[in-house]
């Protein structure tokens, strides 16, 4: 038993050590994590920039709009499962004093509205999205929907 507790605790401690929080400038989160690889915003646009990090065994993708982040993603670096204790922890983190509602089991949205938090069907990835990028996104899709659909 006290074995496990152990384990818990470094566990809850790693995860707690590799937790941007949304709103965060690029700034702030290098400073926690150390200098960062870029990459193409891809499947995160329409954000301005998209960076890499590797903290406490995670992989963060951490996307940017403004300088400010708007989109952040946790994987294992092993591959792994994030743990229910992972999860937890990394909600609380971008809790900012609020609480989280279970919207699935998979789904959480903060209760001030102003963030959603998603644990991907595998466990292998949670990602956080502000609310004003997932109104981005939403944007950009009506708008691509309308350039496909002129003329008709």
């Amino acid at each position: 038993m006290k074995n496990f507790l152990i384990a818990a605790v470094v566990i809850i401690l790693g995860a707690e050590t590799a937790s941007a929080r949304l709103g965060e400038t690029e700034a702030q989160i290098a400073e926690r994590y150390g200098s960062p690889s870029r990459c193409k915003p891809g499947m995160f646009s329409p954000a301005d920039f998209v960076n890499v990090y590797k903290a406490n065994g995670f992989t963060i993708f951490v996307a940017f709009q403004n300088d400010a982040s708007v989109l952040e993603m946790f994987s294992r670096a092993d591959g792994g499962q994030i743990s229910p204790e992972e999860f937890a922890t990394l909600r609380a983190a971008n809790s900012y004093g609020m609480s989280w509602q279970d919207l699935d089991g998979n789904a959480w949205r903060r209760s001030d509205s102003a963030a959603v938090a998603e644990l991907d069907f595998q466990k292998k990835s949670v990602t956080f999205l502000s609310q004003y990028f997932v109104n981005r996104v939403a944007a950009s899709k009506r708008e691509a929907a309308k350039k496909t659909l002129s003329g008709f």
